[in-house]
C-alpha cells in the first residue's frame, strides 16, 4: 500500500478493557463502527491512546487484529509496534505480519536515550525483517531523543519508511522536514498528531493527522479537514469552538489522576455515554473519573450535539 493511500484523519484508537486489563472486544468493534460511520479515513491501532505500555504483546496483538477484522479493508489500519528495543519491537512486528494490517509504526525504543545513528539503525533494522510499509512514530515527550529531520529524510530517501506521525509538538522540525522532502523529492506521508491545527495541516505540508480526540468526534474532525481542502477558513474557525468544548472532556480528572490519565478516562466515559463502549476501566495505576468528575461529561455532549447510531451493536 503507497504512501498516498495514507491521508486524512486518522485515528488513534482508544483500547476499551474489561476490569481485568484485558480488551473488551464488542466494544472495541463498536469504536471502529463509530470511526467509519464517521467519515475517518484510516485507523492507527495499539497507539499510545490505548494505553499500549500498560497491556502484554498478547493483548497488543489481539487489538489490532480486532480492528484489521472489524475494518475489513474499508480504511488502512497502522499498527504501532513500539517496545524498548529494537529486537522486541521486530518480534512484536512479526506477530502481526501478514494479519491484514496496512503499515507498521514505531517509537525509537524507549526508556535509553539514543544517537540519531542508533535511532536510524533501528529503523533500518525492522524494515529489513518485517515485509511492510514502516512509520515513524516521533513522539519525544515518551522516547527522549527528538527523530530529527535528516534521520527521517534519510531513512525516507532509503525507502525505510514511508510515513511519520509527529508528536513533537515540535512546528520548525516538521517545516524542516517538509522542506527536505521538497529539495530531495523522497515520498512520505506527513502526519500530524494534533486536535488543534487539523484546518491547518494541509497549508503545513501534511497529508493527514492524527488526533486523540477523534475517538469521541470523528465527524468534527472530517469535517474540519474537508472545509481544509476547499479553504473555508470562517467555518474551520467555528468548529474549532466545538473542538475546544470537546477537549473539556480530557480535563475532568482532578482526583489524583495525571494530564494523560485524565484523557484517557475522560474520553472513555464520553464514549459510555454515547453507548459506544461498555466500560470505562483504564490500565492501572491510571484512575477512572469520580461520579462527581463524570457528571459534565454529558452537559459538555450536549453542546457538541452528538450521538452514536450504532444499530448494529
Amino acid at each position: 500500500m503507497t504512501a498516498s493511500l495514507f491521508k486524512g484523519v486518522i485515528t488513534p484508537l482508544l483500547t476499551p478493557i474489561d476490569q481485568y486489563d484485558q480488551v473488551h472486544e464488542k466494544s472495541l468493534k463498536n469504536l471502529v463502527k463509530y470511526q467509519l460511520s464517521g467519515g475517518v479515513h484510516g485507523l492507527w491501532a495499539s497507539g499510545t491512546s490505548s494505553e499500549f505500555p500498560s497491556l502484554d504483546e498478547k493483548e497488543r496483538v489481539r487489538s489490532i487484529q480486532i480492528v484489521v477484522d472489524e475494518v475489513n479493508g474499508e480504511v488502512p489500519v497502522i499498527g504501532n509496534v513500539t517496545m524498548p528495543s529494537t529486537q522486541l519491537t521486530v518480534e512484536l512486528a512479526k506477530q502481526i505480519m501478514g494479519n491484514g494490517v496496512s503499515a507498521i509504526a514505531a517509537t525509537p525504543p524507549y526508556y535509553f536515550s539514543h544517537t540519531q545513528i542508533e535511532i536510524a539503525d533501528h529503523y533500518r533494522a525492522i524494515r529489513q525483517s518485517v515485509d511492510l510499509p514502516l512509520w515513524i512514530y516521533n513522539i519525544p515527550s515518551m522516547h527522549k531523543t527528538p527523530v530529527a529531520p535528516s534521520t527521517v529524510a534519510t531513512l525516507a530517501s532509503e525507502s525505510v519508511i514511508s510515513g511519520i506521525k509527529d508528536s513533537s509538538g515540535t512546528g520548525e522540525l516538521l517545516t524542516e522536514l517538509h522542506i527536505l522532502r521538497d529539495r530531495m523529492g523522497f515520498g512520505l506521508c506527513s502526519t500530524l498528531g494534533t486536535s488543534l491545527r487539523v484546518g491547518v495541516a494541509t497549508a503545513l505540508g501534511a497529508q493527514g493527522v492524527i488526533p486523540a480526540l477523534a475517538n469521541v468526534v470523528p465527524g468534527l474532525f472530517v469535517d474540519i479537514w474537508n472545509f481544509s481542502k476547499t479553504g473555508d477558513i470562517k467555518k474551520i474557525k467555528s468548529l474549532n469552538e466545538k473542538v475546544m468544548i470537546a477537549l473539556q472532556l480530557g480535563l475532568l480528572g482532578k482526583s489524583g489522576s495525571s494530564q494523560q490519565g485524565s484523557i484517557f478516562s475522560g474520553y472513555k466515559k464520553a464514549l459510555v455515554e454515547l453507548g459506544v463502549i461498555e466500560f470505562d476501566y483504564v490500565t492501572k495505576p491510571f484512575k477512572a473519573l469520580t461520579a462527581s468528575e463524570a457528571l459534565e461529561i454529558p452537559l459538555i455532549l450536549d453542546k457538541l450535539n452528538i450521538s452514536a447510531d450504532l444499530t448494529s451493536k
